[in-house]
């Protein structure tokens, strides 16, 4: 009886009725969703989606003409292959998996264009792995920050003492971290709706909500604190296409305030008023710590140099931590001084166009702008950009590569205003401007931030289903 019971399990037959039943939608939706827990779960994510589409519709002819997107993302792709084709970089193994990842995220969403149904699954699946994902980094994520504040490091990672990350991230890239809780926030809030047309108190959300909130707002992410202030704005957003009524909206005025006073109570819960500048690692660990130069200012005749230390009775100085910064110091650098937020940025983008207008105009020069990057500002060792995407296509192919940056750009907010009202009672909106700046400021090329790319195909199958449903309306 056990035997025959795990073979049902197993058996092909039920797998296939599984699949069935959750349908391309919510399949295409789960595997977009990919790049923001790990793009390496991107083609794992994609399996059950390409399995289904052979299984049930392999027969079927699309009627439908390619999306422009496609079109366009994949003249980038052939502009980066033959950018590593005409030019050298020590990077290439990363511009291979982006390529990788794009088209795995490109062939998910000819697969759901093709072959689904307008349905409301793909958001609904896109939005909640990111969710709860973000609750349980978010709950991690503020118990480490607390020990921080009181002189605990712990061992994270093989290297976690020389590269901390910041605040309660749990990444080096503390500012994925953060969006990665913003959009979080964002599928927890599109469930609000249905709780109060239920006339319900949502406090688990409400919980969830602040706890991902207060983890955000101690991520070490400049940007992130800005794109939470977005967050109370869709709130408000979601009141109104809710057709709201005078005791819907005190209820959700009271709703919103008592997650920001939660939110804020538990920030304020991981600080320390006696944070020292000694700190004490655990578990205690055989690594030597690394101290920069006291000339901190790289260039291509300075790199910055590091001198390895041991770690006398596994402790650390303030100055051999990095990334530690208060949130005082990350506001302060928002001001005139700090350029507001862009020092980091405005140098780069002047050596870009420099690039450009002596030398990659009209044709590019493929990749070879990484050397003068690395070794203009980390000193040849780890990989540097522009971190502006139209400037690296520019560099990368000329003045098409910069044309076609334009259009995939203009492309996504057209889908923005062919979804309407959807784009925003889904989610897929506002996780499309969250997901901007990423892109704009930090991203090398069009295709290093799967995350646009992936929110960019969602909002296009989105605006696709608005269009039937207005199609049979008419």
């Amino acid at each position: 009886m056990r035997f025959g019971t795990l073979r049902s399990i197993l058996s092909v037959q039920r797998v296939r009725e599984r699949l069935a039943g959750l349908g391309f939608s919510y399949l295409a939706g789960l595997a977009l969703a990919a790049p923001f827990l790990r793009s390496a779960l991107t083609p794992i994510l994609a399996i059950p989606l390409f399995l289904h589409a052979l299984r049930y519709r392999a027969t079927e002819r699309p009627q439908l003409p390619v999306p422009a997107i496609v079109w366009v993302v994949g003249l980038i792709a052939i502009f980066h292959v033959l950018g590593l084709a005409r030019s050298e970089t020590p990077f290439a193994a990363a511009i291979w998996k982006e390529l990788a990842v794009s088209t795995c995220l490109v062939a998910v969403f000819l697969i759901a264009w093709f072959r689904s149904p307008a349905t409301d699954d793909a958001p609904a699946a896109f939005f909640a792995p990111i969710a709860w994902l973000a609750v349980l980094f978010s709950l991690f994520g503020l118990f480490k920050a607390a020990l921080f504040e009181r002189g605990v490091v712990l061992s994270l990672g093989p290297n976690p003492l020389t590269q901390y990350t910041a605040g309660a991230s749990l990444i080096g890239d503390y500012n994925l971290f953060g969006l990665i809780l913003v959009v979080g926030a964002i599928g927890l809030i599109r469930n609000l709706p249905a709780h109060w047309s239920r006339d319900e108190h949502p406090i688990r959300i409400i919980i969830a909500l602040a706890i991902v909130l207060a983890a955000a707002a101690a991520s070490g992410s400049r940007r992130t604190l800005l794109l939470i202030a977005m967050l109370p704005v869709l709130w408000i957003i979601f009141v109104g296409l809710t057709e709201p009524r005078p005791r819907l909206v005190r209820r959700a005025a009271v709703q919103l305030i008592m997650t920001g006073l939660t939110a804020a109570a538990l920030f304020w819960a991981i600080q320390s008023s006696d944070r020292g500048d000694e700190y004490v690692i655990w578990p205690p660990t055989d690594q030597t710590a690394t101290t920069a130069d006291s000339d901190t200012t790289p260039g291509p005749d300075r790199p910055r140099a590091h001198q390895a230390e041991p770690l006398p009775n596994a402790t650390l100085t303030d100055a051999q931590v990095v990334n530690n910064a208060t949130l005082t110091d990350l506001l302060s650098t928002l001001g005139p001084q700090g350029e507001y937020g862009f020092g980091s940025r405005t140098e780069r983008w002047r050596l870009g166009w420099d690039i450009v207008r002596d030398d990659a105009f009209w044709t590019g020069t493929g990749f070879a702008y990484h050397g003068a990057f690395s070794c203009r500002f980390t000193g040849c060792a780890v990989i540097d950009y522009p971190h502006s995407p139209i400037l690296s296509e520019w560099l990368i192919a000329g003045v098409l590569g910069a044309f076609a940056g334009l259009a995939y750009f203009g492309l996504a907010g057209l889908a923005v205003w062919r979804m309407g009202r959807r784009g925003w009672w889904s989610g897929v909106t506002p996780a499309l401007l969250v997901t901007l700046p990423s892109i704009l400021i930090s991203g090398d090329t069009l295709l290093s931030t799967p995350q646009f790319l992936a929110v960019t195909l969602l909002a296009h199958l989105v605006a696709r289903s608005s269009g039937m449903e207005r199609a049979r309306g008419a």
